[in-house]
């Protein structure tokens, strides 16, 4: 056993040193190969962290091994004050329900623990049935995966056939990779094309910008090239079409924050940071960011390396958080893909890292989706090949690096379909922060699919139903009710869904129409619906950029006005929002509720009793005729004084439930007075 020991000591010594997490991950999974060597193995990582806590999900099954008879487990138990039991229930061969008993272990984060089934003999099992979880106080939650367990899969065929984690908790539940020392450390190619850091290591940020801590946050993402300049010029031209770089940087972002703070948001989202295609390709150049070369250089467009760490440092200071978008899944290159020289690639320097050549035509077919190729003939989006060990060892690094060398609270990734899903799981882990996906798809049961694997994911299925429902007067509003349900169905957690109407891939909603009380609406939507809301740059100045690249405007042609009408009406969207979480600490994570539906018309209700807001909406626009609408189930008591935040006018409530509404094609948004005392809302 001495040797087992000194194993472990180099592993925990090695977590001490800024060794990948991969590596460490790896040296672990040896140790728990040695001491379990059966004939007969089945071990899967099913959860790298635990979906965040909603409804009845406050014990999630995250790992099991399970060989000759013997079951180890580890399971994420929400902490909710209580005395508990925690179970697993297994189905013999022989048809019996077998149970194994569960420990705590350890704290994990957010408010979860890990528990543990260590060394239960359960005997011949082919499912795991359930886990349960009973309190004191007789409330039960099951979850239920029946996961058969094969009875004839050798541990040699287990190496084969999947890469298996379990979140390391303590040295009784120590973590499985499924995978060797050698393979974790074959990253000497690559690393010898990683450049030397540049720059002072910073420690991680001191708000770590959890999940749960973006909940309450509200984004305002830019794209960095078109907000704002150095020189604070307010004339320099900005031909769209030219798709040329205009000169926005992070200095210009910093100088900006005010503006930007000013409509209530406390997080910004920017462009890709990293080093992309130089020069002028037959599509323009790399000013948005995603035509990435080398992901260990800065864009010296937007700034250098103190420039980049002085905005964020600005944004601490303000208790503002930092998200930053990344490209896992491509490379750019200028040219036809025959002349692709894959030595300028950083660090992936060989073709060996790619996929072979295909561009994506079927976009019914994953595979297809995730191996073959984005962009066209003059500009490649050359797919990396993340399937290689060595490929994601190094994004885990990089993604490691980056988050602690500037201090970033959370990452937008990009085109995330296009890369196989359990490469998210590790990257998740890395990352340590709040994780915003792009599935590009209208699809619900298709996006969701990938929260779990990342924190979160941008709500496409919403944004096309919420365009349908308001780009016109009239359109009819059934389709946004049935999306509403549908989210909530296959959604994990969405609380932590990225609600927008506009953004750098799509058409500003001023495209679709010219109507102030849409643009109104699908704002109060964005904002006060659940999840976290995203404004995209100029939304608030009433930009109307149809597709790519007319939806990137320069920003500081506008002259940044703080008096445009929808300036205003973000700001106090933004502010009712934050009043509602200050009074409410289960309000981001209410589920909102359709309380009044017809064809023109949708009546939501979310947060709890006393202090829920109730936002009405219309899609017939300006033109509306005046009419009277009687709410119910809006939860008011009778005495409750309410105020509608747009027409500062008070209400006292005389039936229980009932909500008289005085309707036109405008927004209404109701809430109790007393939740916005000190708000500055309507002069409160």
């Amino acid at each position: 056993m001495r040797w087992i020991n000194v194993l472990l000591a180099v592993a925990l010594l090695l977590q001490g040193f800024k060794t990948s997490m991969a590596v460490q991950f790896a040296l672990l999974s040896r140790l728990q190969s040695l001491r379990f060597n059966p004939e007969y193995c089945e071990a899967r990582r099913l959860k790298a962290l635990p979906y965040s806590v909603y409804k009845e999900n406050h014990v999630q099954l995250a790992s099991y091994q399970y060989c000759n008879g013997v079951l180890n487990a580890t399971i994420f138990v929400f902490n909710d004050g209580y005395t508990k039991k925690v179970d697993i229930f297994c189905k013999t061969t022989s048809g019996f329900e077998i149970m194994a008993e569960a420990h705590y272990a350890q704290a994990f984060s957010d408010g979860w623990e890990v528990w543990e089934v260590s060394n239960a003999e359960v005997g011949s099992i082919k499912e795991i049935e359930y886990v349960k979880y009973v309190f004191e106080n007789a409330v039960t939650y099951l979850e239920n995966d029946y996961i058969t367990i094969p009875s004839t899969l050798t541990r040699t065929e287990i190496e084969k056939e999947t890469s298996c984690s379990i979140v390391p908790t303590s040295t009784s539940a120590i973590s499985l990779i499924v995978t060797s020392i050698a393979s974790a450390t074959s990253t000497d190619t690559i690393s010898n094309a990683r450049p030397k850091p540049t720059g002072e290591q910073r420690s991680p940020s001191a708000r770590p910008g959890l999940a749960r801590e973006w909940r309450t946050r509200t984004i305002y993402q830019i794209l960095t090239d078109r907000f704002a300049r150095s020189d604070g010029s307010l004339t320099a031209e900005c031909i769209t079409q030219s798709k040329e770089y205009c000169g926005g940087t992070y200095k210009g972002v910093m100088d900006k924050l005010d503006y930007i703070q000013g409509m209530g948001f406390d997080a910004i989202w920017i462009s890709p940071i990293v080093a992309n295609i130089e020069g002028e390709t037959p599509e323009g150049y790399g000013y948005h960011g995603y035509w990435m070369q080398n992901m260990y250089d800065l864009n010296p467009h937007f700034g250098e390396v103190d420039d980049l760490k002085a905005l964020i440092d600005e944004l601490h200071r303000r208790d503002m958080y930092i998200m930053v978008d990344v490209v896992v899944n491509h490379y750019g290159w200028s040219g036809n893909y025959t002349t692709i020289d894959y030595s300028k690639f950083v660090p992936f320097n060989n073709e060996k890292y790619f996929h072979p050549f295909c561009f994506i035509t079927n976009y019914s077919n994953q595979a297809e989706v995730e191996e073959c190729w984005l962009g066209d003939d003059d500009v490649p989006l050359v797919d990396v090949d993340t399937s290689l060990k060595e490929v994601q060892d190094e994004f885990i690094f990089w993604i490691e690096e980056l988050r602690s060398n500037y201090s970033i609270d959370g990452f937008r990734i990009d085109t995330l379909k296009h890369v196989q899903i359990d490469f998210w799981d590790p990257f998740q882990v890395a990352m340590r922060v709040y994780g915003l996906g792009e599935v590009f798809h209208g699809d619900p049961e298709y996006v969701c699919q990938y929260q779990g694997h990342v924190d979160g994911l941008l709500n496409y299925p919403m944004y096309y139903q919420l365009l349908y429902a308001f780009q016109y007067p009239g359109a009819k509003m059934d389709v946004l009710v049935s999306m509403i349900e549908d989210m909530q169905k296959y959604c994990d957690d969405v609380s932590l869904m990225g609600n927008f109407i506009e953004n750098h891939d799509n058409p500003r909603f001023g495209a679709y129409t010219n109507d102030p009380a849409l643009k109104r609406s699908v704002i109060a939507f964005t904002i006060l619906f659940d999840g976290i809301p995203i404004i995209y740059y100029g939304q608030e100045q009433d930009l109307d950029g149809g597709g790519d690249p007319e939806n990137r405007e320069a920003l500081w042609l506008t002259g940044y006005s703080t008096d445009t009408e929808l300036y205003k009406f973000i700001k106090l969207c933004n502010y009712v929002r934050a009043a509602s979480i200050r009074n409410d600490p289960h309000y981001v994570i209410y589920q909102t509720k359709v309380i009044y539906s017809d064809v023109h018309t949708i009546a939501l209700r979310k947060g709890s009793n006393t202090t829920q807001v109730i936002t009405i909406l219309s899609n017939q626009g300006v033109q509306a005729s005046a009419r009277l609408l009687v709410l119910s189930n809006t939860d008011f008591d009778i005495g409750n004084i309410v105020i509608e935040v747009i027409t500062c006018t008070k209400q006292t409530i005389t039936y229980k439930d009932q909500l008289i509404v005085h309707m036109s094609g405008e927004p209404r948004i109701y809430i109790n007075y007393k939740s916005l005392l000190g708000s500055g809302v309507c002069g409160l």
